[in-house]
């Protein structure tokens, strides 16, 4: 009876301790004055970590190479997922370490491509899903892409971020090479639905 009840104590303890936010990049480059982190000329960042999917159902959301520009971001040790979108010579390709329970990517990067040259990510960091400042969609046009991203308070629960933000990158061709710049950010209010 004494060790069915200490049992029953130690989980309670255990639902009762709050759960630690994941760490990942800061989203505080957000609220900044948006200085580029891409530069003409730079490399694409390496895989840091063993890449693993990690879950053995979420296998199937890893893509081998298809382009030239997979092949660059997969031969730094990042696992292909999603599709990757290519228009008006600019090619997106993502990358992820790995698969959180419900197959979304975790410690995950966007890496842009123009005229096949790698010319920078869309986020200064990788990233966490659920976690201030993480990528949750983007788009491409003619002046350049769009990227959306969720804003976390501390208070905030892993299902609600309180606030997006929506950054527009433009595309620059220099004579050291492409890149792609942050230049205007627009908070939003709160999206709708959790994740």
């Amino acid at each position: 009876m004494r060790l069915h009840m200490w049992t029953i104590l130690v989980l309670v303890a255990a639902m009762l301790t709050p759960v630690a936010r994941p760490t990942g990049a800061d989203g505080g480059w957000l609220a900044g004055d948006l200085a580029s982190w891409n530069t003409p000329g730079s490399v694409i960042p390496s895989a840091s970590g063993e890449s693993s999917a990690g879950v053995p159902y979420c296998e199937s959301d890893v893509r081998p190479p298809e382009t030239p520009e997979d092949a660059q971001v997969a031969d730094q040790g990042w696992l292909l997922h999603a599709p990757y979108q290519r228009g008006w010579g600019v090619s997106v390709v993502q990358g992820t370490l790995g698969f959180d329970a419900n197959c979304r990517p975790v410690t995950y990067q966007v890496f842009m491509f123009v005229d096949g040259v790698f010319a920078g990510t869309l986020a200064p960091e990788s990233m966490l899903p659920r976690t201030d400042g993480a990528l949750v969609n983007f788009s491409l046009g003619a002046d350049g892409v769009s990227a959306l991203y969720d804003r976390y308070a501390p208070s905030d629960a892993l299902c609600c971020p309180s606030a997006q933000t929506r950054v527009r990158f433009a595309v620059e061709r220099t004579p050291t090479g492409p890149v792609v710049i942050p230049t205007h950010a627009e908070d939003l209010p709160k999206p709708s639905g959790g994740r």
